[in-house]
């Protein structure tokens, strides 16, 4: 009996101990359960509150990029005036855009500011940052604004020379408008990294409270089926003890409701049988899938499936439960209304006395915030990733890069692993550690809140990339601190600052030749003009020039003198014109070398005796009796290279050698040089005037104290390129010039059969030499003469009429194409018609076009005022016979009208 007793009492007093450790057990895990379900509400609070402020400065980026790019939108409207664009921007287009980058400033300051006043006490820290940083970036916007109106005004009332001084006052203050966006930027991704260590700190916290409350929350689950088991035993082991198990039995229902509340209200449990199929769940999962008890309980377990896990999830983790361990994943799962919602699970098995397993218990916690917070992290890591700027993070002692987005990879061409073992140094050849510490001192002294400048950056390839660098310290990230540096690529605008600052001395210089042209023209035209004018005042005036028949004779010649002058000038203005937009034509005929050698030693060799020079001609090799090339242009080459020479030669002598260099027995290579010992030129003017520019001779005192277009040296490399040859200079200062062209020929022989229309024309004319120098070769024709200028109405009838021939005058192309109609019904027909193009009521394209589609097939020669190539052809797809272009030469005139009504009388 005692021996009972003791049993009884040793019974007692252990189940008294089981009953203290499972109620302390209890109270430890409801503590751990309410502490961390408290804590978890606060740190997802603010977890929460710091993504939506990370997104929020994420998006003000995106629009700080967004009004970076309307600031190049201004920046190409004020551009454009220096451009070729035919279009010249207005005030109106700047203000618009001006306007619009002013909203996109406002709608950035409106939300940073609403985001600053809605913030938490630290946020308000920063308040007066950010507003100092807005501030700073309205300001920069207003002088933006006033520099850009200035240069518009400038342009439109002064020029774009006058322009250029203020753009440059536009440049810098579109710099400091971009800095000013730059150092906001920097601040938001400033704030974003302290808010990004933040989440991470929290995150950490909270899983570490998830943990240890899922592994409390698992231990009690154990213990309680054990307690339920040794409880079992207990109450079988003896009749005396019943009372106490009964007691017992009902302490431990108490604790196990205890456990199972505590559980319901943290963890989704559920149990299956060995099938999966649902035996039990809590109220939480039925909370959170969205079903209730009745319809889980008999269903499988997949009844959740999302279908987010391959199929091979799902293998590994039969696998491993039905192996007795335990299974733990993260696993997406369906609700009832179809959404999705992630858990933490951890699946064990149940074993029975045979250790058996008889089905699983799965206890879940949900981590779907944890998710959310983890891909918004990456929503902002890949909105860094994609920002337009390349973003380095590193540590402040160790210089170590942390962080660097994929523009800041694709820049400088290492992957991230290779960066992260590297520093600023490994890709700044221009810094050491000691050059770069004394560079970021202002920002570890505090003197600055943050510092731009540029530098290179070195690609792993070796090439450098020219950056602009803006750079802030955030001390409170890491353990030292860490600099935060936005870099972006100026190779573009580099290049594009170039271009404008060449665009716009390429505009001056063009401006200053175009002015010097200008006044040396005037200078070349008014000359002549004077002499012109001068004496036709004295012939028409004064009774001493009128009365003395030699001095109007030498009158008369100097006028005719300095109007070949002005002839001249106008051809060479036309000649480039041709040469500019193409329209220059060449012919190749078989030419006589010698010949125009000869012509032109005529017309320059008198110049230069006068100068009291000696001028040579000199053959260097046996040159071909007739090469195929443009006699004009060849003339036109040399007379302008020998009276170049001449002109620029006051002492000494002037020479042309002529050299032949055979390529085969058909073709090679003519060689003229012209030498002189004239002034001569320095390496900078033989440079300049070797690029051959049009208007541009030595320098400016050239044009003062010899004259001239400078048009002669432009004309003639074009002729030479346009022939496949070359102009070359060579020259000494104070010594003499030589230019030398070459020009590729091929030899004419007594068979060649590529005659043109010059040649042809030559030909016509010697056959009707007897006919044209009679006294009066158009005695007896019939011309009419359709021009509406009294003046050349008189001399134009003047110079038929004294070669014989009957004029009757027509002042517009309709009483022109009138009179030829009433001829023909008279049966007395024009013999000729001269055409003068520009004419009012009907001009001579459409009076030339009607009388050919009325039948009229006698010779219509056009007379027009245009000298340009495409003129002949408008003339001759009007219906024109010839062309002939005024000032008028009489013997011209006369042999045109005599060859063309021979021709037609021959037809007839």
């Amino acid at each position: 009996m005692g021996s009972q007793r003791r049993t009884h009492t040793q019974r007692a007093h252990r189940h008294v101990r089981w009953h203290l450790v499972y109620l302390v057990l209890a109270a430890i895990d409801v503590s751990v359960v309410l502490g961390s379900l408290t804590l978890n509400y606060w740190l997802s609070s603010l977890y929460k509150s710091s993504v939506q402020a990370t997104s929020t400065l994420s998006q003000r980026i995106n629009d700080i990029a967004d009004a970076r790019n309307t600031t190049s939108a201004v920046n190409v409207i004020i551009n454009d005036l220096f451009g070729h664009s035919a279009r010249v921007p207005n005030s109106d287009s700047f203000s618009h855009e001006i306007a619009t980058l002013r909203n996109k400033a406002g709608a950035l300051h409106n939300a940073l500011h609403a985001k600053i006043h809605r913030g938490n006490k630290e946020s308000q820290q920063h308040a007066a940052a950010f507003a100092l940083a807005l501030d700073r970036v309205a300001d920069a916007l207003n002088e933006l604004e006033v520099s850009g109106q200035r240069v518009l005004s400038i342009f439109h009332d002064n020029g774009p020379a006058a322009a250029g001084i203020a753009m440059s006052e536009f440049d810098r203050t579109t710099a400091r408008f971009l800095r000013s966006l730059d150092a906001l930027e920097a601040m938001c991704v400033k704030r974003i990294g302290e808010y990004q260590q933040d989440q991470l700190e929290r995150n950490n916290i909270i899983q570490t409270v998830e943990y240890i409350t899922a592994g409390w929350l698992l231990i009690m689950i154990i213990a309680i089926v054990s307690y339920a088991r040794r409880l079992a035993r207990a109450m079988t082991s003896a009749e005396n003890d019943l009372h106490i198990a009964k007691q017992s039995a009902d302490e431990a229902r108490e604790r196990l409701a205890a456990y199972q509340t505590a559980i319901d209200h943290h963890s989704i449990v559920a149990m299956t049988d060995v099938r999966g199929t649902i035996t039990e769940v809590n109220d939480l999962f039925c909370q959170i899938s969205g079903y209730s008890r009745e319809e889980l309980v008999g269903r499988n377990h997949r009844i959740l499936n999302s279908g987010k896990h391959p199929k091979s999830f799902w293998v590994e983790a039969w696998r491993t439960f039905a192996n007795g361990s335990t299974w733990r994943a993260e696993v997406c799962n369906r609700r009832k209304d179809g959404s999705l919602y992630w858990v933490d699970t951890s699946i064990t098995p149940m074993f029975d006395n045979e250790n058996s397993i008889t089905g699983y218990c799965a206890v879940r916690t949900d981590i779907t915030r944890n998710r959310e917070r983890e891909e918004a992290l990456q929503e902002t890591a890949m909105a860094l990733d994609s920002a337009t700027d390349c973003i380095f993070i590193f540590d402040a002692q160790s210089l170590k890069f942390v962080y660097i987005n994929r523009g800041a990879q694709e820049q400088v061409g290492y992957t991230e692993d290779e960066l992260l073992s590297m520093t600023p140094l490994d890709i700044k050849p221009d810094f050491d550690k000691e050059s770069f510490l004394r560079h970021v001192y202002p920002l570890v002294s505090k003197r600055e809140s943050s510092i731009t400048f540029r530098t290179d950056h070195l690609h792993k390839d070796g090439h450098r990339i020219p950056v602009e660098v803006t750079l802030q310290l955030v001390e409170n990230l890491g353990s030292h601190g860490r600099f935060v540096a936005i870099v972006r690529d100026i190779s573009e605008r580099l290049t594009f600052e170039k271009g404008l600052q060449n665009a716009r001395e390429a505009a001056e210089h063009a401006s200053r030749v175009k002015s010097e042209f200008l006044a040396n023209m005037s200078h070349e035209i008014r000359t002549p003009m004077t002499s012109i004018l001068g004496y036709t005042d004295l012939l028409t005036s004064d009774e001493t020039y009128t009365n003395n028949p030699e001095l109007a004779q030498e009158a008369l010649h100097t006028i005719k003198s300095n109007v070949h002058h002005l002839l001249n000038i106008i051809n060479d203005i036309l000649d480039v014109s041709k040469i500019e937009v193409g329209r220059m034509t060449i012919e190749r005929v078989a030419v006589d070398i010698g010949e125009i050698v000869e012509n032109i030693t005529a017309i320059v060799r008198p110049n230069a005796e006068r100068k009291q020079l000696d001028f040579l001609v000199e053959s260097l090799t046996p040159i071909p009796a007739q090469v195929l090339t443009d006699p004009t242009r060849v003339y036109q080459m040399l007379s302008n290279l020998l009276g170049n020479a001449v002109k620029f030669t006051d002492r000494g002598s002037v020479s042309l050698k002529i050299s032949y260099a055979p390529h085969s027995q058909s073709d090679g290579l003519l060689t003229f040089s012209v030498e002189d010992t004239g002034i001569g030129m320095t390496p900078e003017q033989v440079e300049s005037i070797s690029r051959f520019h049009a208007f541009s001779q030595a320098d400016s005192s050239t044009t003062r104290k010899f004259g001239g277009t400078g048009l002669g040296l432009r004309i003639s490399n074009s002729l030479a390129q346009l022939l496949g040859g070359s102009l070359r200079v060579q020259s000494e200062y104070g010594v003499g010039s030589t230019f030398e062209l070459t020009l590729p020929v091929m030899l004419a022989n007594s068979t060649h059969e590529h005659r043109s229309a010059q040649s042809q024309l030559l030909e016509t004319v010697e056959d009707t030499t007897s006919y044209v120098d009679q006294s009066e070769p158009l005695l007896g024709c019939r011309i009419l003469l359709a021009e509406d200028g009294a003046d050349n109405q008189r001399l134009v009838r003047y110079h038929l009429a004294h070669a014989g021939a009957d004029v009757e005058i027509a002042e517009n192309g309709q009483i022109a194409v009138d009179a030829v109609v009433q001829s023909q019904r008279a049966s007395n027909p024009f013999d000729l018609v001269l055409m003068d193009m520009q004419m009012p009521v009907m001009d001579g394209y459409d009076a030339t076009r009607m009388l050919r589609q009325r039948g009229y097939l006698l010779p219509i020669i056009a007379l027009t005022a245009h000298a340009m190539s495409g003129d002949r052809k408008r003339c001759t797809d009007a219906g024109c016979s010839d062309y002939l272009t005024k000032p008028i030469d009489k013997i011209v005139l006369i042999e045109l009208c005599s060859r063309w009504i021979l021709q037609s009388s021959y037809q007839r």
